[in-house]
């Protein structure tokens, strides 16, 4: 399977799943388009800052709020090599501690698009055209269904 993300005219991100079936003697390729998931968002927002394959891992993991003893656990590495990770990270992103890494991808890249109608019910950022014409609940649009 080969999967892809790209962005759609009206700026969402769409995830595109790509796949070969046999069915007799015929090969048929089957395409999936669905809105990207949240977690899919971060790591293509993380790769655009140059970060290393381990960095962005590291990232994820802080902006999940992962501590640093159960990144270390988990990562198998020691504090000493966490905390160079980490400061390469917060140099590449412009920021200096974790918190401000949690605010800058968030006040960066998702709270522009917060005022085009809050989040769907389902926590996706919802189709700027559509959010003007989808029901509110309590300030909250929604869900849409995507292209």
């Amino acid at each position: 399977m080969a999967r892809s993300q790209v962005r759609a005219r009206g700026g969402q991100w769409l995830t595109l799943h790509a796949w070969r079936v046999t069915t007799g003697s015929q090969r048929l390729t089957t395409v999936s388009i669905g809105p990207a998931e949240p977690g899919v968002l971060v790591a293509l927002i993380l790769e655009v800052y140059g970060l290393s394959a381990r960095q962005r891992q590291i990232a994820q993991l802080v902006l999940l709020g992962w501590s640093s003893r159960e990144i270390i656990a988990e990562l198998r590495i020691t504090q000493n090599t966490l905390n160079d990770h980490l400061e390469k990270i917060f140099d590449k992103i412009g920021v200096r501690s974790r918190r401000e890494l949690a605010a800058a991808v968030f006040s960066r890249h998702y709270r522009p698009q917060l005022g085009a109608g809050g989040l769907a019910l389902d926590g996706r950022l919802p189709n700027p055209a559509r959010a003007a014409s989808a029901p509110q609940v309590s300030g909250v649009s929604a869900p849409t269904a995507h292209p």
